[in-house]
């Protein structure tokens, strides 16, 4: 393994208040900066195992464009100031439909399996001429992982889109990130960065759905709200979330002088009409109109931000804190002086949120670091089995479950009952006093 740069960061001593404008200033990120020459891009991030796994696009830039990004870094971290580089992921195959590029990385968990989406590029003419396609690599481990030998979702599956693959780059179709459907149990959404128009390099954010199936993917159309109208630009990539209290925030990467902009709104699904208008990173946090490529990392329900820095070839790292939406403000991700050891050290959590919805329930709070299916067990003080709760993806951050007091058997005993939350990358316990009528 090649040592990674320790990078030191400024310690804060107090945690910020909640954001409720602009910020007039930006304390320091964390920087991870990879060995030269590379300068990273697009990346996704997960806390396995008492690290923080880092991966991201590698861009050589001593080398010509078409010669580079043939692989993807792994980097590794437990306080996310000192990295260790690990061996590169996906290389390109020269034989393989992946074979000139390897983009855009983005991780979800779920089913005891690690699933990295990527972006691959192909060049075989002349049927393929350098054209991007959506791919899916499985790992038991975020080291080893394989690859399934074909495409998962390409233009020709997307018919709004400009699918020419004989001409140069045949049409962008890059950029996956992919979530839990917000009201259809099982199912899944996609979202990427697309090409509508050819003649004048219009890109959109498309969208598409599986049943649960993460191999087989159906067009949902584009995301109308990312087109040029909404958006003052042609090229719109790099699509990422962030899910606060019922609001949506999604951020992209555009082709202007302040590249990262978002919306929000409280209905995913919903039409133009419901989302805010664009709003630009800059006026939130000044100084970061050099960030591009942006992603959101839940870690024991506080949100970390990463993006890609040109000028510093480095990503730059930084806690969020939350205020009223759309605002929001930076924080330098010191661990000592923003979360203790304990909490940076936690894996999936819950515990018990007594009375939040009053009388006749018991309310849980779910955390998690990543998408990831959760199970959510009640048992007695015997040990025996009573109730499963939940058995279904959550997104990151917190949600929460509701019991009533009902059981496989009927209606619950008062008296004590343990809460059992298991996920593929850990379990956590909690106590519920339940009494009936409470």
């Amino acid at each position: 393994m090649i040592a990674g740069l320790l990078v030191t960061c400024a310690v804060l001593a107090l945690r910020a208040p909640a954001a409720t404008h602009a910020a007039t200033s930006v304390p320091p990120p964390c920087r991870m900066v990879p060995p030269s020459p590379y300068r990273p891009k697009e990346m996704t991030m997960l806390w396995h195992q008492g690290s923080y796994h880092l991966f991201y696009m590698r861009l050589n830039v001593i080398l010509p464009f078409d010669s580079t990004t043939r692989d993807l870094g792994h980097t590794t971290s437990g306080d996310l100031i000192a990295w260790e580089e690990q061996p590169v992921v996906l290389d390109r195959r020269p034989t393989q439909w992946d074979n000139m590029h390897i983009w855009a990385p983005s991780l979800l968990v779920t089913d005891s399996l690690f699933y990295l989406f990527y972006t691959g590029v192909t060049y075989q003419p002349p049927a393929y001429n350098q054209t991007q396609r959506i791919g899916i690599a499985t790992s038991k481990d975020l080291y080893n992982w394989t690859r399934y030998p074909q495409p998962i979702f390409d233009c020709s599956d997307a018919p709004w889109t400009f699918c020419n693959p004989h001409t140069p780059w045949g049409g962008n179709f890059r950029d996956p990130i992919v979530i839990p459907h917000p009201s259809t149990t099982g199912h899944w959404l996609m979202y990427y960065g697309a090409m509508v128009d050819s003649t004048t390099g219009q890109m959109m954010i498309g969208v598409a759905e599986s049943d649960g199936d993460l191999f087989e993917w159906e067009d949902r159309g584009p995301l109308l709200n990312t087109g040029e109208a909404y958006t003052y630009g042609r090229t719109i990539e790099s699509p990422a979330f962030a899910f606060v209290d019922g609001t949506t925030y999604l951020f992209y990467t555009t082709e202007s002088g302040l590249p990262i902009n978002y919306q929000t709104t409280t209905n995913l699904l919903g039409p133009p009409s419901q989302w805010t208008s664009q709003r630009r990173l800059e006026w939130e946090v000044p100084n970061t109109s050099r960030l591009f490529g942006c992603e959101f990392y839940v870690h024991d329900g506080e949100t970390l931000f990463m993006a890609a820095n040109d000028f510093h070839r480095s990503i730059d790292l930084y806690w969020v804190e939350w205020g009223t939406a759309p605002h929001f403000a930076f924080e330098t991700p010191m661990v000592t002086a923003v979360k203790d050891a304990s909490e940076i050290a936690g894996g999936p959590r819950v515990r018990v949120l007594d009375g939040a919805f009053g009388s006749g329930r018991v309310e849980f709070q779910v955390e998690v670091s990543h998408t990831m299916t959760c199970k959510l067990d009640l048992f007695d003080v015997s040990g025996r089995h009573v109730k499963r709760l939940l058995d279904r993806a959550l997104p990151p951050g917190s949600s929460r479950v509701s019991w009533n007091g009902e059981l496989d058997g009927g209606a619950a005993a008062a008296g004590l009952y343990l809460a059992r939350l298991s996920t593929p990358v850990g379990s956590s316990s909690a106590r519920a006093l339940w009494t009936p009528g409470r």
